[in-house]
């Protein structure tokens, strides 16, 4: 199982804000006070997060793209924006690395 508690920093590799992502196709979500639970179901692949991280794959579920989720978790949270940019595109390289979201180029604004 992979976890992400804390955002691995490591796994970063900035992007452009303009990136868009897609859920990949054959994933289930579960959703619990602690965070979320992935899993690609034709591999059997898990991934664990903790809220955030759970609060970004919602955002994420819902058609909001990253600069977007950056700016509802830096406002929810109080952090500062350029610091929930690179926490979110974080954990979305690291998702993409693992095979749970696809990056589909630059969306527009």
């Amino acid at each position: 199982m992979l976890k992400l508690g804390r955002f691995n920093r490591d796994l970063r590799e900035f992007s452009n804000s303009r990136d868009s992502f897609t859920i990949t196709p054959d994933i289930q979500a579960s959703v619990h006070e602690d965070g979320i639970v992935l899993l690609h179901i034709p591999t059997g692949r898990v991934f664990q997060s903790n809220r955030t991280g759970a609060r970004i794959w919602q955002a994420l579920s819902g058609g909001l793209q990253p600069d977007a989720i950056a700016t509802e978790i830096s406002g929810d949270y109080g952090v500062p924006q350029d610091l929930a940019a690179r926490d979110t595109d974080s954990f979305l390289t690291a998702l993409e690395q693992h095979g749970f979201v696809t990056r589909t180029g630059n969306a527009r604004s």
